[in-house]
């Protein structure tokens, strides 16, 4: 059974809508390639993209089907070391791009970007034949519009993980078994049954998405009579039980290698693991996700989402066909990943994606839904415009709340790029690390021989991303040992007392708020050395391909009299003033307390004069101990920080933060998205701690500006395990509010 369809008519025709899908994939893959050749840094999007990247790199290595756990080692580790909790797929796929550009920073993401960057095209493909065999553009772009215009849909399509893979298969399978029935060409059923493949081999949800279709598929083929479904052809038949057959073999040949590697315990144990929540009833969990699930998606694909699902149930009890049940499938695989596997839908705010690709098929439905009430309508009242009318209903229900939601998923991308996917994190501090990937990148990995493990100090935070990076192992390591060719540590994961040990033995390199000792090298005490990492802003081009969210970084063979000064009076060490003229304003703090410690008062006038004009002087406050914040910068940029500079009265008693919070106080008038009530973090302690500070001296505290959408509202607060108040007995300083 189908539909009725009127002929197309006026501006809307198929060469309009192959422009609007050509649009719609233009947007998408660019912003899934935004980015593409970063070094991967901290958070879901990197991270996880390193990991998968890493086990494939292992898979070419050993000339193995696994993925192991055990990075970097100079030996193949044993199948106990697997990692079962997923089938293979993606990291199969890594391993295959390994093989032609070995550790290439854009590998990561290709897989995800290229499958990405399909997406729209199938969506059309499959929208467009809703409503019967004659299809229909505008359904089809409803579909193709929607999709890329989730916001979780746009921040994630570089995620070169499960979601992305499993969506694609899903989608190259639906719309292979349509174009096959429409067809019967070979080429269709060889694109159906790789679509198979990549849902299966992708996740377990490939699964749940494909099960009802396929079994629908047997239903129709040899059970149901045809007054009851679309008779089906004897090849379709077999292309129905090929896809089964596939289906179930990768199933079954997964498991298998689970078996091999002694892993199904482990398995089993991770899924029970992330289905394991506490019985707390499910409107109160969903309650507690709103502010992730209306960054994730807005209120108003939310809303249309609901208001589908009767839609979609009625067309496929009505219509049979099976094109009418495809979102009903995904909302299956989506509902049970994200409603059974709680505790990872509370820690990953992606556990939700495969929402958007129900969405996108039902908007589908939506649309050729109100194209066919319409025309009924019409033709009773106006026939003769009744086509017309149809038409537009069918864009206005279809495609114009996707077009309205567009822009959120524009501001989104940022957003989620900055923040690695995390979003908020439920308020935790969180960082990209990327330059500490750098160091280890630059100036480490061309001296680490393969196997050998460096030490890291257990503030540093050690990820998958670190070991991209390094190409190499990391082992905690408090302090420097002859035992490990390097030793790595921040600055602000330190206290000043273990800094003081630290430089006491040994000369210690500083690059930023990176610390590193290299046996063979530093061992001698010496005085330590600090390096300027020469951050600037991104050209256009660079922006786009590999500094999206970070600046540029360079290195000198030299270290920089400025930086090197200021560290070896802190912390005791024979110091030489720099003597060059200071060219940025950071240089000129630091000439400014060159001028103090000599006891050049009208030069530290003149420089700190320099520095408060570049500062926002309403924004002032005096601490309880004489400290005093001078004002505050934010000088803006690929990588948005608030700079908060202080003149000191002295070292503060304990190790401080200036510590910068923000809240959503308003919402932004042109967005969807609500006001987002978390409280987010945004200081980590400073690279030189304020036990250490020196009376009279200027100091920057930077905080990274992951901002959100709406008004949001920085304040700052200085604490030593115990707030310390302001003179006034203000605790909190206002520093900013952005929108």
């Amino acid at each position: 059974m189908s539909l009725p369809r009127p002929p197309l008519r006026g501006r809307w025709s198929a060469r309009i809508a192959a422009v609007s899908v050509g649009l719609a994939t233009a947007w998408f893959a660019l912003a899934a390639a935004w980015g593409i050749g970063a070094i991967p840094g901290g958070g879901h999007l990197g991270s996880s993209g390193a990991a998968v990247a890493i086990a494939g790199e292992h898979i070419v290595r050993f000339r193995t089907l696994y993925p192991l756990a055990d990075w970097y080692t100079s030996a193949e580790p044993g199948l106990d070391r697997t990692y079962c909790h997923h089938p293979f797929g993606v990291f199969w796929i890594a391993a295959a791009l390994a093989w032609l550009w070995p550790h290439m920073s854009f590998v990561v993401q290709l897989p995800a970007v290229l499958m990405s960057a399909a997406m729209p095209a199938l969506l059309y493909g499959i929208g467009r034949r809703v409503g019967g065999p004659s299809g229909g553009p505008v359904a089809g772009v409803a579909a193709a519009v929607a999709f890329v215009a989730v916001p979780l849909d746009v921040g994630y399509a570089c995620f070169a993980s499960l979601e992305v893979t499993v969506m694609f298969g899903a989608a190259l399978f639906f719309w292979g078994h349509l174009a096959y029935q429409a067809s019967g060409l070979r080429r269709h059923l060889v694109a159906a049954l790789v679509g198979v493949l990549f849902a299966s081999l992708g996740d377990w949800p490939g699964y749940l998405i494909l099960a009802p279709m396929l079994a629908w598929g047997l239903a129709r083929a040899y059970l149901l009579p045809a007054r009851v479904a679309p008779p089906v052809a004897p090849a379709q038949r077999r292309a129905v039980v090929a896809a089964v057959v596939l289906s179930l073999a990768c199933l079954g040949g997964t498991l298998a290698l689970f078996a091999h590697a002694h892993q199904l315990g482990e398995w089993l144990g991770a899924g029970a693991k992330r289905g394991n929540a506490a019985a707390v009833p499910l409107a109160t969990v969903l309650a507690g996700r709103a502010a992730w699930l209306e960054f994730s998606f807005t209120p108003l694909v939310i809303a249309l989402g609901k208001i589908a699902l009767p839609v979609c149930v009625v067309r496929a009890l009505v219509l049979r066909r099976d094109e009418e049940l495809m979102a009903l499938a995904a909302l299956f695989g989506a509902a049970v990943q994200y409603v059974v596997f709680r505790q990872g839908a509370d820690i990953h705010i992606f556990w939700p994606h495969y929402f958007g690709l129900y969405f996108a098929l039902a908007m589908a439905q939506l649309a050729d839904s109100a194209r066919w009430a319409v025309l009924a309508v019409a033709r009773e009242v106006s026939p003769r415009r009744a086509a017309t009318a149809a038409l537009v209903a069918a864009v206005l229900v279809g495609v114009v709340p996707s077009l309205v939601v567009l822009p959120d998923a524009a501001r989104a991308l940022v957003v989620w790029r900055q923040t690695g996917g995390r979003y908020d994190d439920r308020g935790a501090l969180f960082r990209s690390h990327v330059d500490l990937l750098f160091v280890l990148a630059e100036v480490v990995r061309p001296r680490l021989a393969l196997g050998e493990k460096i030490g890291v100090h257990p503030g540093t935070q050690w990820g998958p991303e670190h070991q991209w990076a390094l190409m190499g192992n990391a082992a905690p390591a408090n302090a420097p040992s002859a035992s490990q060719p390097f030793w790595v540590g921040r600055a602000s994961g330190m206290g000043a007392d273990e800094l003081r040990a630290l430089v006491a033995g040994r000369h210690v390199r500083i690059y930023g708020d990176v610390l590193l000792v290299e046996r063979g090298v530093d061992d001698e005490p010496a005085p330590l050395d600090a390096f300027s990492l020469h951050e600037r802003e991104p050209t256009l081009v660079e922006r786009y391909l590999t500094h999206n969210t970070e600046p540029v970084r360079t290195l000198d063979a030299a270290p920089d009299a400025f930086l090197t000064w200021e560290w070896r009076v802190h912390l005791g060490q024979p110091a030489t003033a720099p003597t060059a003229a200071p060219r940025t304003l950071d240089e000129t703090r630091i000439a400014h307390d060159v001028a103090v410690d000599r006891g050049d008062a009208a030069e530290a006038a003149r420089l700190r004069a320099i520095v408060e004009a570049s500062l926002d002087r309403s924004r002032t406050a005096d601490f309880v101990g004489g400290h005093r914040l001078l004002g505050v910068r934010l000088p803006g940029g690929v990588k948005p920080e608030v700079e908060s500079w202080f003149l000191a009265a002295g070292p503060v008693a304990r190790d401080a933060t200036f510590e910068v919070t923000s809240t959503v106080v308003a919402r932004l008038p042109t967005s969807l998205v609500p006001v987002d009530p978390t409280v987010r973090s945004h200081a980590f302690a400073p690279s030189l701690s304020t036990k250490l500070w020196r009376p009279g001296f200027l100091y920057r505290m930077s905080a990274e500006l992951k901002h959100r959408i709406g008004d949001e509202r920085y304040t700052g607060a200085f604490s030593a395990r115990a707030p310390i108040p302001t003179t006034s007995g203000a605790r909190q300083i206002e520093l900013a509010v952005l929108r």
